[in-house]
């Protein structure tokens, strides 16, 4: 009974620490760039599909809040919509806001920062599998998060975060063996940003360290293939912005 809440203790303590810094990172991110509202790069842009190419294609998570907003009653949009007004005209004073998108602002706001912190946690699985060092693979998540402020020095978007968390899942699956998983996730991390396809070439190292070579050329023939599909599909659908 004492170890079991003793194991919760440091849960809960991890799972603090980690929103804590999360948090933190993340004011550092859109105290500086929001959502670019009155620029040419406005979430807007995506949500009306205005935006040139490449940012109209990164949809998935804008698609994901064009349909909560949808399903979503009115009076519960509306006083969702006046507290989160309320919190960022006080923390980061964000201007230009449209006031038809401020639940949508909202759901991508909320997304965006849990795909920060759940990308700690797979970080963190990842560096055990490779370490099997509890210490150091809690701390280096909390060093990464620190840092994406200054990687983020001349510009951060709301998709960055999204893909950190792919991407760590992608590589916790690949040194996992879980090709299946991988091709599963490759069209959801494509509609987030088309690149995800080229990070997964980099994983190859490490699949076929323990996989034969047929299953190598099967695994990224279909990552080629779902690749190919997902990037057609998308760009047929906002030709001509």
């Amino acid at each position: 009974m004492r170890t079991n809440l003793r194991q919760i203790q440091k849960y809960f303590l991890l799972i603090f620490i980690y929103f804590l810094v999360a948090s933190a990172s993340f004011e550092g991110y859109f105290s500086r760039w929001g959502f670019y509202n009155g620029s040419a790069w406005s979430i807007d842009g995506i949500f009306d599909q205005t935006v040139s190419k490449p940012m109209v294609n990164r949809q998935l998570i804008p698609e994901i809040a064009k349909a909560i907003d949808q399903k979503v009653p009115p009076i519960i949009k509306q006083k969702v919509s006046q507290q989160f007004l309320i919190h960022i005209d006080r923390v980061y004073r964000t201007k230009n806001l449209n006031q038809n998108y401020i639940f949508r602002y909202f759901i991508v706001y909320v997304i965006s920062f849990f795909c920060l912190l759940i990308s700690m946690f797979l970080l963190r699985k990842l560096c055990i599998d490779v370490t099997t060092d509890k210490v150091s693979s809690t701390l280096a998540p909390l060093c990464l998060d620190l840092s994406i402020p200054i990687f983020q020095n001349r510009g951060g978007y709301f998709y960055d975060f999204s893909k950190l968390m792919f991407f760590a899942l992608a590589m916790l699956l690949a040194y996992r063996k879980k090709l299946m998983w991988i091709i599963l996730l490759t069209p959801l991390g494509i509609l987030n940003k088309e690149t995800f396809s080229l990070f997964i070439i980099t994983l190859i190292p490490i699949i076929k360290t323990s996989v034969s070579r047929k299953k190598l050329i099967i695994f990224l023939f279909f990552i080629t293939l779902i690749s190919i599909i997902v990037s057609l599909l998308v760009s047929n659908h906002y030709k001509g912005t």
